[in-house]
C-alpha cells in the first residue's frame, strides 16, 4: 500500500505564522505517519493539509469506515484543533444492491447483543443508509450507526433513530451522572467543562487539551442512562 501523497506547504513568513508553520508541518508529519502506520487504513488516496492546527483531509478512500477512522486518528494527534473531513468514498469493487445491503444491515442489527433493534428500520438508496425508529439508549443509537458503517457497500449513514429511555430520568440527575462519568473515566479538570441537560439532551462546552481528551469526554457522557443525544461544543486548546 502506497502512502499519502502531496507536497509540503511552505511556512508562513510573518512572525506568528512562522511559528505556526513549523508546528503545522510537524502535526502534518505525525498525521501522515499515524495513517500510514495503521493497517486498517488505506491512505494511498488521501491528502493532508494543516493550517494553524486545523486539519483538512481530502481525496478518496475505499469505504466509509476508513473515512471515519482517518478523521478520528487525525484528531488524536497532539496539536490538532479540529478536523475537516472532505474524504470521498470510492469503492474499488462493484456496488452492493440496495435491497441486499439493507437486508445485511438489518440482519446484523437484529443479532447484535448490544442493540435491541426491534424498533429500528433500515432504508437504503444508492448505497446511502437511513436508520429510523427508536432505541432505549444513546449508546444503542451510536452502535447501530457504527455497525451500518462497517458493512461493505455503505457510502453514507444518516442516523435518525430516536432515543426513548425505558424509564424517565430527571435532567438534573442525568447532569450529575454525566459529570461523575467524565470525572471517573478521564483525567479532566471538571472546572474547565460545562455540562447542561435539557430533555435528556446533553450539551458539553469548555476547553480540553487534546483530541483524545475530547473523544474521552464525549464517550463518558454517551453511556449515561437517560441521555438521548450529546451536543459537543468542546474546543481543543493546544496552548
Amino acid at each position: 500500500m502506497s502512502g499519502i501523497q502531496g507536497t509540503v506547504r511552505k511556512e508562513s513568513t510573518d512572525e506568528w505564522g512562522l511559528k505556526m508553520g513549523r508546528r503545522d508541518e510537524s502535526i502534518k508529519k505525525d498525521i501522515i505517519e499515524q495513517l500510514n502506520g495503521d493497517s486498517r487504513i488505506d491512505a494511498s488516496g488521501m491528502d493532508v493539509r494543516v493550517d494553524k492546527g486545523v486539519v483538512t483531509l481530502s481525496g478518496t478512500v475505499p469505504d466509509l469506515m476508513t473515512r471515519q477512522r482517518a478523521a478520528i486518528e487525525a484528531s488524536l494527534i497532539t496539536g490538532v484543533a479540529s478536523v475537516k473531513n472532505h474524504l470521498n468514498v470510492q469503492y474499488v469493487v462493484a456496488m452492493v444492491d440496495d435491497k441486499e445491503l439493507g437486508s445485511r444491515i438489518k440482519y446484523l442489527l437484529d443479532w447484535s447483543s448490544g442493540i435491541d433493534a426491534t424498533g429500528v428500520n433500515v432504508a437504503v438508496s444508492a448505497g446511502r443508509v437511513f436508520l429510523e425508529g427508536s432505541v432505549a439508549t444513546f449508546m444503542e443509537k451510536m452502535q447501530a450507526e457504527e455497525l451500518a458503517s462497517n458493512v461493505s457497500g455503505t457510502l453514507e449513514v444518516t442516523n435518525e433513530i430516536a432515543v426513548t429511555p425505558a424509564k424517565s430520568h430527571f435532567d438534573e440527575t442525568i447532569g450529575e451522572k454525566v459529570v461523575q462519568s467524565i470525572a471517573r473515566n478521564t483525567n479532566m479538570d471538571m472546572n474547565l467543562i460545562d455540562v447542561k441537560v435539557q430533555s435528556g439532551i446533553v450539551t458539553l462546552s469548555g476547553a480540553v487539551p487534546s483530541g483524545m481528551s475530547l473523544h474521552a469526554v464525549c464517550a463518558a457522557a454517551q453511556v449515561v442512562p437517560g441521555v438521548v443525544d450529546v451536543i459537543n461544543n468542546l474546543v481543543v486548546q493546544t496552548d
